[in-house]
Parts: C-alpha cells; sequence; structure tokens
C-alpha cells in the first residue's frame, strides 16, 4: 500500500487497504477492496488481488519483467505506462496482488500535469495501450473521448507481436475474470 507523506509537512497519513483499478478514461483510481477479500485465516493480511497498480513503486522478479517485455519504450513521459503493464501482467498469464502489510511512504508533490507537454505524452501512451490490449473494447475509450481517434500513437508493431509472442489473452478475459465492475456503454 501507499501511504501519503505531504510534502510540506511531512505528514504520514495510512491508507485503508484498497486496490488499484481505472476507469474508461484510463485513469488510475484506488478502488474499496471487497469485504470477502480480507475474509480468511490471514485476515487483514491476505493478498488482495488488483486490476491495476500504481506507477513506479511495485516490486516484480526482475526476470519476469523481462520475459513480459519490460514498458513500453516508445511510451513517452509519464502515464498509462502503470495500466498498460498491469494489463499485460494479467492477460499473459500472471497476477498482480497489493499486500496490505507492506507500506511505503510516498511524499506527494505537485502533479506533473501542469508541466508543457504532460497531457500531450498521456493522450499518447493512452492510446498505445488502447490499440495494443483493449481489442474491440477501445471504442469503451472513444466513446468518451472521440476526438482522440484521428491522433497519432507511433509504431506498436513491436508490442502487438509481443502480445502475440506471450500468447496473451483477450481483453474480454480481463473483464470477466480479473475486473468485471469496469462497466461498459451499451451504445
Amino acid at each position: 500500500l501507499i501511504d501519503p507523506i505531504d510534502h510540506e509537512t511531512l505528514e504520514y497519513r495510512p491508507s485503508p487497504a484498497v486496490r488499484g483499478a481505472f476507469n474508461w478514461h484510463l485513469e488510475f483510481k484506488w478502488d474499496n477492496v471487497f469485504s470477502y477479500e480480507m475474509d480468511g485465516p490471514e485476515g487483514p493480511t491476505r493478498p488482495i488481488r488488483s486490476p491495476a497498480m500504481a506507477g513506479g513503486v511495485f516490486a516484480i522478479n526482475r526476470h519476469y519483467f523481462n520475459e513480459i517485455g519490460q514498458y513500453d519504450r516508445d511510451m513517452k513521459l509519464s502515464g498509462a505506462e502503470n495500466l498498460e503493464l498491469s494489463l499485460r501482467i494479467w492477460v499473459c498469464g500472471g497476477q498482480l496482488f497489493i499486500l496490505p502489510c507492506s507500506r511505503v511512504g510516498l511524499i506527494n508533490k505537485p502533479r506533473f500535469a501542469g508541466r508543457p507537454g504532460f497531457m500531450k505524452s498521456v493522450t499518447y501512451n493512452n492510446l498505445r495501450l488502447v490499440h495494443v490490449w483493449l481489442d474491440q473494447y477501445k471504442e469503451q475509450f472513444f466513446l468518451r473521448q472521440p476526438g482522440l481517434k484521428s491522433v497519432a500513437y507511433g509504431n506498436i508493431s513491436e508490442r502487438v507481436e509481443l502480445r502475440k509472442r506471450l500468447g496473451c489473452k483477450p481483453f474480454q478475459w480481463y473483464l470477466d475474470n480479473v475486473f468485471p465492475e469496469l462497466e461498459t456503454s451499451k451504445d
């Protein structure tokens, strides 16, 4: 779990047990953990299945990280790399857990959002994720952001090939088995 530390006062605030998630705008968010996930002999220390992870603060086996293709090297600055890796882990045979008994204090600094090019890089990265991993569900993203249909996102052929080589499941499998709470529009 990531516990925020205020960048001005250095006040430490423990987080409740949460899991990573996102919406169809591909914005990362924290969701409450279902109570049944805390049941069982491990109680509040039980690993929690998480549909997504926050970027930059995670543990992964180096060999596995290399085997599944590391980060997409053609993504820019920041934004969506955590969601892309999260989806890839799940659909390509891995699992992603949050360990409630493992905590990292993170100093919350002002966000990148005001920096030149930040939103452009987030859009670029989101589009790469959409076109490689969402299959027919990319339309859910474009229903909410139709103006992005014609925006360039670079060459994704290496990432598409990686997906084939790893024998990854379709995004439908992810929705059915990992994140059924992600509602789809009927339009």
